[in-house]
């Protein structure tokens, strides 16, 4: 048969380098069972994947760091399919803080809010997050305020409802003016699929605005 010099994508370009699960085909897009498990089987190849899930900010770090001390500019050559901000955060949190201080019980996202400290206050917080079982919410709260914070105090501080100022504000941003000018004064120029987007994003306000000049019995204009 004639060479075309086009070739056929192999099944095992999409193959993971190890095979994490017994009896199953994983590869970079699912995870197809070859063999039916038992549960308990079915529940541990979760548990398996939640670990690699949880290590897999770590493992490519470090081997990042690894490379770089060992290899020089060149290992910037084997970050090819990586998207640049994710490998960017993973190294600089590996970089940062050393095996000996990471904490197994916590994420790599509690980690990473601690990864621009200085190494004692590392340790201060990774202990207090772990003492105090803090979210990574109330983590980056607690770094803030340089005390522990708690969600409950979070959600006290947290206003459930805008104020009018702020309503008022934000319709006279300069990124909604911006969008008026813009858009909606040319909105001659495109097309009725964009009319209809339109319609779908305006439709709640609209409907909010009918209601309340129904209960306040008349509209006065917002300058009276």
């Amino acid at each position: 048969m004639k060479n075309t010099g086009v070739s056929k994508p192999q099944q095992t370009q999409l193959e993971l380098p190890w095979q994490p699960i017994p009896g199953a085909s994983a590869t970079i897009i699912g995870l197809a069972y070859e063999q039916t498990p038992t549960f308990d089987q079915w529940a541990d190849h979760g548990a398996k994947l939640n670990l690699a899930d949880r290590a897999v900010d770590w493992l490519v770090g470090d081997w990042f760091v690894w490379g770089e001390q060992q290899f020089g500019e060149i290992a910037y050559q084997a970050l090819d399919g990586f998207m640049p901000d994710q490998i960017r955060k993973r190294v600089f949190v590996a970089s940062r803080i050393p095996l000996s201080r990471r904490r197994a019980s916590l994420s790599f996202t509690h980690h990473a809010l601690v990864s621009g400290l200085k190494p004692d206050e590392q340790e201060h917080w990774l202990s207090q997050t772990e003492k105090h079982n803090l979210t990574t919410k109330e983590l980056a709260a607690s770094i803030k305020h340089g005390r522990i914070v708690t969600e409950l105090e979070l959600e006290a501080k947290t206003p459930q409802l805008p104020s009018l100022v702020d309503v008022s504000l934000a319709f006279r941003s300069p990124h909604w003016s911006q969008w008026k000018i813009q858009q909606w004064e040319k909105r001659g120029t495109i097309n009725d699929d964009v009319k209809r987007a339109w319609l779908d994003v305006l439709s709640e306000p609209a409907r909010m605005y009918a209601q309340l000049t129904e209960e306040l019995g008349d509209h006065k204009g917002g300058n009276e």
